[in-house]
C-alpha cells in the first residue's frame, strides 16, 4: 500500500508521503527532547500524515493529512496542548557538507493549532552529508498558552518617539502584552530586533495611524523571499515592508518595496526609518 500512496500523492498532489532524511533527522532530534506524553503525541500526528510538500524554493516543508485536511476533526488525544495559529517549538543549527563544501543552515518546527505544521529552513537543503549541530527548545508543546494582553488600562502612555505621530488621524495605540507571553513570541524571531522596538513593547504592543502600522509581536509575519527570510514588523500605507532578515545580528531594518525585488538598508532605528519615509512614502 505505501508504494501506491505515494504514487497517489506525487501526482495528484505534487508531494511525497514521507520526509527526506535531513527532515527525518530534525523532527527526530526535536522528538529526544519532548516529554514522553509529547512524544507519543507527535507519533499518532506523524501516523495521520500522508503527504509531505516542499514549497519557496525547497525551504518549507508542509505536513498534510489528505482524508482530515482540518486538525478540528482530530481526537483531543491528538493534538498537543498549545494552541496557536502558529508557533515555533524549537531551532535547528545543521552543517551540509555538498561538493566539498559545507554550509550551515538552520530549520523552525512549527505547531499550527496544536499541531505539527511544517519545517522552516532559512535556505535550501543542498543534497549531501549533514549533521545537527545543535537545537533550542522555544516552547514546550505540552504548555497552554499565557495570557494574551494586560488586564483594561484607562490610559495607554506610548513611549516618547511613537508620541511623535499621536496627532496623526487614526492614531491608536495597542495595550501592551503580558511578559510571558510576549517573551513567548519573542522567541519565535530568529534575528535581533531593533532596540527601540523592543523599548516599545514595554509600553504599548504597537500602533498604527494613517502613514504605517507597526505590528505588536504576535502580528509579526515571517515573509520568505527568493533573496531570504524577513520578519515584517511594520507596512508603509503607500506601500512596502519594514523588516528583519533572519540571522540578523545586529537589528539592522530593511525596507521591502511591496510591488517589487528592492531590499534597501535602512539602518537599526525603527523610529529613525518611520520618520526618513514619513513625509513621502515610498515611490515618490
Amino acid at each position: 500500500m505505501r508504494p501506491l500512496r505515494q504514487l497517489f500523492a506525487r501526482i495528484l498532489y505534487g508531494g511525497r508521503s514521507s520526509l527526506r532524511s535531513c527532515e527525518q533527522a530534525c523532527i527526530d532530534k526535536w522528538r529526544d527532547h519532548l516529554s514522553m506524553e509529547a512524544a507519543r503525541i507527535l507519533d499518532r500526528q506523524l501516523d495521520r500524515f500522508n503527504l509531505i510538500q516542499h514549497q519557496a524554493g525547497d525551504r518549507l516543508v508542509v505536513f498534510y493529512c489528505i482524508t482530515e485536511p482540518s486538525s478540528q476533526a482530530w481526537p483531543d488525544e491528538s493534538l498537543f496542548p498549545l494552541r496557536s495559529d502558529e508557533i515555533r517549538v524549537a531551532r535547528l543549527k545543521l552543517m551540509v557538507t555538498s561538493r566539498g563544501a559545507s554550509n550551515k543552515l538552520s530549520a523552525e518546527i512549527v505547531l499550527h493549532n496544536g499541531r505539527l505544521s511544517s519545517i522552516e529552513f532559512n535556505k535550501p537543503v543542498p543534497k549531501g552529508e549533514f549533521s545537527i549541530l545543535g537545537i533550542d527548545i522555544l516552547a514546550d508543546p505540552m504548555a497552554q498558552m499565557p495570557a494574551t494582553t494586560a488586564p483594561s488600562l484607562t490610559w495607554i502612555e506610548p513611549p516618547e518617539w511613537v508620541r511623535e505621530w499621536a496627532d496623526r488621524p487614526s492614531f491608536l495605540p495597542m495595550p501592551p502584552m503580558l511578559a510571558p507571553q510576549r517573551n513567548l513570541i519573542l522567541k519565535q524571531i530568529d534575528a535581533k530586533l531593533p532596540s527601540d522596538y523592543l523599548e516599545m513593547l514595554d509600553k504599548i504592543n504597537g500602533f498604527r495611524c494613517d502613514l504605517f502600522t507597526v505590528f505588536g509581536p504576535q502580528l509579526v509575519r515571517k515573509e520568505m523571499r527568493s533573496d531570504g527570510n524577513y520578519y515584517v514588523l511594520a507596512e508603509i500605507a503607500d506601500g512596502g515592508n519594514i523588516a528583519v532578515a533572519q540571522g540578523c545580528k545586529d537589528g539592522g531594518l530593511k525596507l521591502i518595496e511591496r510591488d517589487g525585488d528592492e531590499v534597501n538598508e535602512q539602518g537599526a532605528s525603527l523610529a529613525s526609518v518611520l520618520r526618513k519615509l514619513e513625509p513621502k512614502g515610498i515611490g515618490c
